[in-house]
């Protein structure tokens, strides 16, 4: 028969099978079956159900489910797992055999009744084929939906558009519980509706079937903080969060933005997090889930606040030695600590009074309301009085007053004064009559004050005789030494502490100590040479240079002294004519050879030199 369907809708309201058990967070226990029983009333909305011509290749089918009543808290959701759904195809002679394409669509109807497409959503679609004859196809189609009060749910299946002319596609046929009167009626269209299901044209005991398979669930409730902290320290220890509890939720996921934080108790709506020195500011969130999905997050920014910076009233200060300073943090905190506690008289305070005996550094430890922990320091620096410098230093006088310069300070103060000139001059001239300590007090432009020690030593050479042994003249050791004759410097080889005297004369020495102080000994008068100086062809040495040792050739019994260049006695010896340089430092000597019996003499000009 060329008959095919037109387009048929029908609305259907929707009746739950299998309804078993209840559970909070849904209404509905899982692998819930939707479908049509033979108790509905089933009425037209768009299209005709006939075997009519002219032949039509757009055909669908509307089926309604109200889930209303499972929406026990308007938060409920539907979760689709698949669509059945029963088909007959036949074909005319005309039409083509094999399969043809069709299609499940799945959309939320926001309005009470189906009286627009319009008023359709689509959610989901499905494509899928069919062949001649029944089809029993079940769909896997995976959605979610949120149940509102007045949406339902509406299945189409349909062939697509387009598809051949010619092919008759009935949509239903007889399957499971839908016997009886349950089939699609045209009275819209202006056809019969069939008496019984056997009446139906050509298909007996047709019946609908557009069944979905799925369960209803509810998502968790949405959720807030009751406990938090918007700022917290780096460092902090168990710092409390909370959520207040979300229905339908199983668990709670919180997750930090920053860095260094660790949650503890993760999972539950309350939990502590610990913030590492290191911590960055981020956000907090929580998100109440449960086995079909999760609410929407909350989140709160935490300020992470690590150990900040605070300033102290003084920078760096200076003081005198012997006096205080205050220090003075900044108002506003919970605690105050002062660290060290060397010199201070107070710890636990924002003012204190520093007097250290030396230069310090002082920190202080403040707390917030947060406990968050602020640091200032300073250093005290202390000044202990001008250093001073003097010149000459040491200071000696011989029999004339010497000039002292003072520098480094701003004002002086010689103690005792006596023997100074000015005690208050920063120059002035010193001679007191014997070895005195004077104390000098200076004062630098801050005011603090040091004392200094000094000694002024009095030197007196005394009186410096001069021994005479035949043509030599000797004085002690341990000075310099300029030989006079007649009152003239005797240059420039007079300058030992011995003298072989040339020719008669009256004879003296300036001789100068380490401290440069000068005396002239007494005079010595020569009248008389007696023998005079030992000839040269009397007494020969060699080798000179030498390195160890100089042989004195001679037939006089002699004696000899060998002086450094500055006129010290290095060797001397008698009744010997071998002078032993070996231990001597390289360098040029004075020899002295003279007859023991005689007591001529004569200086010989000799060198060491390295082995």
């Amino acid at each position: 028969m060329d008959k095919m369907f037109t387009k048929m809708a029908t609305v259907l309201t929707a009746a739950l099978v299998a309804l078993t058990g209840m559970q909070k967070g849904w209404a509905q226990n899982p692998n819930t079956f939707l479908t049509q029983t033979a108790t509905q009333v089933i009425s037209d909305a768009f299209g005709c159900a006939a075997w009519a011509v002219p032949y039509t290749d757009d055909n669908q089918y509307y089926r309604i489910y109200d889930l209303a009543t499972y929406n026990t808290n308007n938060l409920d959701s539907f979760q689709v797992r698949n669509v059945e759904i029963g088909l007959y195809m036949t074909s005319s002679v005309l039409a083509p055999t094999g399969t043809h394409p069709i299609y499940v669509k799945i959309h939320k109807l926001n309005t009470p009744t189906f009286t627009s497409l319009a008023n359709l959503t689509l959610l989901a679609q499905k494509d899928t084929s069919i062949g001649m004859g029944l089809n029993n196809v079940t769909l896997p189609i995976s959605l979610v939906t949120r149940i509102g009060a007045n949406e339902r749910i509406v299945v189409e299946t349909g062939a697509a558009s387009g598809t051949p002319n010619l092919t008759a596609i009935g949509f239903g046929f007889i399957y499971g519980p839908e016997t009886g009167p349950s089939y699609i009626t045209s009275t819209g269209c202006g056809l019969p509706a069939p008496a019984t299901v056997s009446s139906l044209v050509t298909t007996p005991q047709l019946a609908v079937k557009l069944n979905v398979n799925g369960e209803f669930f509810s998502l968790p409730d949405t959720t807030g903080f009751t406990v938090f902290r918007d700022t917290i320290c780096a460092g902090a220890v168990g710092v409390n969060y909370a959520v207040a509890t979300a229905d339908h939720a199983t668990t709670y996921e919180w997750t930090y933005s920053g860095g260094g934080v660790s949650i503890n108790g993760n999972g539950s709506a309350a939990v502590t997090i610990n913030a590492s020195l290191g911590a960055t500011s981020g956000f907090l969130t929580c998100t109440p889930k449960n086995y079909y999905g999760s609410a929407a997050a909350v989140s709160r920014y935490i300020q992470i606040d690590s150990v900040f910076h605070i300033n102290l009233n003084l920078v760096n200060p200076v003081i005198c030695l012997g006096d205080s300073v205050t220090l003075e943090g900044p108002a506003g905190y919970s605690s105050y600590r002062w660290e060290p506690p060397t010199g201070l008289t107070v710890l636990d305070d924002r003012i204190t009074r520093a007097s250290p005996a030396n230069s310090h550094s002082y920190t202080l430890v403040v707390e917030d309301q947060f406990g968050c922990r602020g640091v200032g320091a300073t250093f005290v620096s202390i000044n202990t009085g001008p250093v001073i410098q003097l010149q000459p230093d040491p200071v000696h006088v011989c029999d004339k007053p010497v000039t002292v310069t003072l520098s480094g300070a701003v004002e002086y103060e010689w103690t005792p004064a006596t023997g100074v000139t000015d005690p208050f001059a920063a120059v002035t001239d010193v001679r007191p009559g014997s070895t005195t300590n004077y104390t000098i007090i200076a004062k630098d432009a801050m005011g603090c004050t040091s004392e200094t020690p000094v000694t002024v030593t009095v030197n007196n050479l005394g009186s410096i005789t001069i021994t005479q042994q035949g043509r030599i003249l000797s004085v002690p050791e341990g000075y310099g030494y300029l030989w006079y004759k007649d009152g003239q410097p005797v240059v420039p080889h007079a300058i030992f502490r011995q003298y072989n005297v040339k020719g008669p004369g009256t004879y003296k020495v300036l001789v100068t100590d380490a401290n440069g102080c000068q005396a002239f000994s007494d005079e010595v008068v020569i009248k008389s040479l007696g023998i005079g100086s030992l000839d040269a062809d009397m007494v020969k040495i060699y080798p000179n240079p030498s390195k160890d040792k100089i042989f004195i050739e001679t037939d006089l019994k002699i004696g000899y002294e060998l002086l450094s260049v500055d006129g010290k006695s290095v060797l001397k010896a008698s009744d010997t004519k071998t002078v032993d340089m070996s231990g001597l430092a390289d360098g040029m000597y004075y020899l002295m050879v003279y007859d023991l019996d005689t007591q001529a003499g004569t200086t010989f000009k000799v060198q060491k030199i390295e082995e």
